[in-house]
């Protein structure tokens, strides 16, 4: 009985692996763009003009950075003079232009590939919060970076 037990285990996990195998020839964009979308046109609905946020983004390329950011009238301003300063409205624009480049294929110029691109969103005030871009099988210290809003005010 335990010997049979061994024996199916050995078999699902060779299945499991085999298939993972044969994603690397696929072109695979893993991206919730219904979800996406909807935060998105919420959050424009919404019409915040005065806010102000934390965005910070670590990546093993560049490390940890961090930019306080305040938004007046439309216009962002962050303290970090390395950082640039974007409104919440043109991180979805960024996002979204990413995303478009990699649905419509012109990102991975006929190669395979597996991509995750990943939103935590704010429910209350429809903000990504956490943005998580991976890329697999990828050499070490390439393969991905993340983004994270926190802090939000809106300033009346």
């Amino acid at each position: 009985m335990r010997t049979n037990c061994v024996l199916i285990m050995i078999t699902f996990l060779s299945l499991i692996s085999c298939d993972k195998d044969e994603n690397l020839n696929e072109y695979i964009f893993e991206f919730d763009e219904p979800t996406f979308r909807q935060e998105k046109t919420a959050w424009e609905n919404a019409n915040y003009q005065n806010y102000s946020y934390t965005f910070s983004r670590e990546s093993s390329s560049f490390g940890y950075e961090e930019n306080n950011i305040t938004v007046i009238n439309g216009i962002a301003v962050g303290d970090n003079e390395d950082m640039d300063a974007y409104t919440i409205s043109e991180i979805y624009n960024n996002c979204e232009n990413i995303a478009n480049s990699y649905l419509s294929g012109s990102m991975n110029n006929g190669a395979p590939f597996h991509i995750s691109y990943y939103f935590k969103y704010n429910k209350e005030y429809h903000i990504p919060t956490r943005i998580s871009f991976t890329q697999y099988n990828m050499p070490p210290g390439g393969g991905g970076h993340s983004s994270e809003i926190s802090n939000f005010k809106v300033i009346e």
